[in-house]
C-alpha cells in the first residue's frame, strides 16, 4: 500500500511472532532426538587483511577479505576470501589481499589454521611500506589432550619510518614513528581461556596513532594488517552456542565493507556473556547514531539452553535524516528444551519513532520483511527475518540504494540493528 508518497508492501515470507523465549509457538519448534552430551573438540578461526578503527566516531574499514570458520566440530571445512586492493583516505592503501580459514581432523590431532597475505602495503603517507606481509596461526588439539599452537609472520621489504626491518625481527617488536604512531611488528600470543579455549593469534602490524600527529587522525586510533586467529576447545555435544549482533554496517555493491559492523560481538561458543559498547557512529552523508550496545549470552538453565543477542541503537539517522528513529532494538533468542530436544526461535525486536521520508510509520503497518520504497532513492526492508531450523537472524533496517550516494554505487546496503542466534 501507499502512505503519503511512501510505498509499503508486506513480504510473503514466514512471519514469526514474538512470544517469550520459553514458549515459542509450535510452528517455530523442531523435534530432535534427545542425546546425552559428551565432550569433543570444536574449531573456530578468523583471518582478515586489514581493519581500521578510528576514535573520532567514524569507522572507516572493517575486517577486509574476512575468512571465518566457527563454533563447529566438523573437520575439512575451508573459507577463502580475497579483494583486489584496499584504499582508505589518509590511512593508506594495499594491493591484493587473500585469506584462508580451515579445519583439519586426523587420527592424531585436530587443527584450526588461519592465513592472511597482504600485498603492496603503503600506509600513513608512505611511512610504512612493504611488498608483502603474511601471517599464519594454528591451534592444535592433540590426542591425549595436549594443546599447542604455531605463529608465523613473513614479509618482503618492510620499512617503517624509513628504516628497513630485519626478516628475523623478534615477535612483539615495537617501533615508534616520532609524532605519528607506535607500531608493533609480528604481534603474537598463545593462551588458554577460563573456559578452556586454546587460541593462537598473529597480526603482522598493529599501528596505534599518537596524539598531535600531522595526519589529522584521532589519537588512539588503530590499524591492523594481516591478522589471523585460531582456536580449539572442548565443548559438549549439542551445546555449542552461536550468534552475533551489531548496530550499523555499510557495504558497497562489490561487497567491500565501507563501515564495519559497529558494537559487534559474538556469543561465546562455550556460553557466558559478552558485551560491546560504542559511544556513537558517524559515516558522513550515510549514517550516524547515538550510543549503541550489543550484549550476547549463551546460558544453560535447568530446563533449557539458549543463545540470546540484544542490540540497541539510539537515534539512528540514515541518508542525512531521510530515515530516522528514536531507538532501534534488535533481539533474538534460540533455545532448546533439555527434556524434549525441541528448538524454539523468537524475535522480540522493537523500534520507536520510526520515520521514513519524513512520515511516521507505525509498528502495525510493518510486519516481518516489510518493504518501503523511497522512489528513486532507496528500498528499505524493515524487520528482515531469516529463520532456520535452529537459527534466527533479524536486521531491523536494511536500506538498499537506488542511486549513488556519497560515493557508494547503486545497490549498496546500509544496515541498522542486527541480531542472529543459534545452537549446535
Amino acid at each position: 500500500m501507499r502512505i503519503a508518497g511512501v510505498f509499503i508492501t508486506i513480504g510473503a515470507t514466514v512471519v514469526l511472532a514474538a512470544p517469550p523465549a520459553t514458549a515459542a509457538p509450535a510452528s517455530t519448534a523442531r523435534e530432535v532426538a534427545a542425546s546425552a552430551t559428551k565432550p569433543g573438540v570444536a574449531y573456530s578461526g578468523v583471518a582478515y587483511g586489514s581493519q581500521v578503527n578510528l576514535l573520532n566516531g567514524t569507522v572507516t574499514s572493517g575486517a577486509t577479505a574476512k575468512s571465518w570458520v566457527g563454533c563447529t566440530r566438523e573437520g575439512g571445512l575451508q573459507d577463502a576470501q580475497s579483494v583486489a586492493g584496499i584504499s582508505i583516505p589518509v590511512v593508506g592503501k594495499t594491493g591484493a589481499v587473500t585469506t584462508l580459514a580451515r579445519t583439519t581432523a586426523t587420527s592424531t590431532y585436530k587443527r584450526t589454521n588461519t592465513q592472511s597475505q597482504v600485498g603492496k602495503v603503503n600506509l600513513l603517507g608512505g611511512r610504512i611500506t612493504a611488498d608483502a606481509i603474511k601471517t599464519n596461526s594454528s591451534a592444535y588439539a592433540k590426542s591425549g589432550g595436549t594443546r599447542s599452537g604455531v605463529n608465523t609472520m613473513t614479509f618482503t621489504n618492510l620499512k617503517i619510518g624509513g628504516r628497513s626491518i630485519s626478516a628475523n625481527v623478534a615477535k612483539n617488536s615495537k617501533i615508534t614513528i616520532a609524532g605519528i604512531a607506535d607500531v608493533t611488528v609480528n604481534q603474537q600470543s598463545r593462551s588458554t581461556s577460563s573456559t578452556g579455549a586454546y587460541t593462537a593469534r598473529t597480526t603482522g602490524l598493529v599501528i596505534r596513532v599518537l596524539p598531535g600527529n600531522t595526519l589529522g587522525l584521532a589519537a588512539g586510533s588503530t590499524i591492523q594488517i594481516a591478522s589471523t586467529t585460531a582456536t580449539v576447545q572442548d565443548l559438549p555435544e549439542n551445546q555449542i552456542y552461536t550468534g552475533t549482533g551489531f548496530s550499523t554496517r555499510v557495504r558497497a555493491l562489490s561487497g567491500a565493507v565501507t563501515s564495519s559492523p559497529t558494537a559487534y560481538i559474538g556469543v561465546p561458543c562455550a556460553g557466558g556473556v559478552a558485551k560491546n559498547d560504542v559511544a556513537g557512529v558517524n559515516v558522513p552523508l550515510l549514517i550516524s547514531s547515538g550510543t549503541t550496545t550489543t550484549t550476547a549470552r549463551g546460558v544453560s538453565e535447568s530446563a533449557r539452553i539458549y543463545s540470546k543477542v540484544t542490540n540497541t541503537t539510539a537515534s539512528p539517522r540514515i541518508l542525512g535524516g531521510l530515515i530516522t528513529a528514536d531507538a532501534v532494538k534488535a533481539e533474538t533468542t534460540t533455545s532448546r528444551s533439555k527434556a524434549t530436544g525441541k528448538y524454539y526461535r523468537s524475535n522480540t525486536s522493537t523500534f520507536a519513532g520510526l520515520k521514513i521520508a519524513g512520515k511516521s510509520v507505525a509498528s502495525a503497518d510493518l510486519k516481518a520483511n516489510s518493504v518501503v520504497e523511497i522512489p528513486g532513492v532507496a528500498t528499505v526492508t524493515v524487520n528482515r527475518q531469516v529463520i532456520g531450523a535452529q537459527t534466527i537472524n533479524v536486521t531491523m533496517l536494511r536500506v538498499e540504494l537506488l542511486k549513488s550516494v556519497a560515493g557508494l554505487p547503486t545497490g549498496s546496503v546500509i544496515e541498522v540493528g542486527y541480531s542472529g542466534t543459534g545452537l549446535k
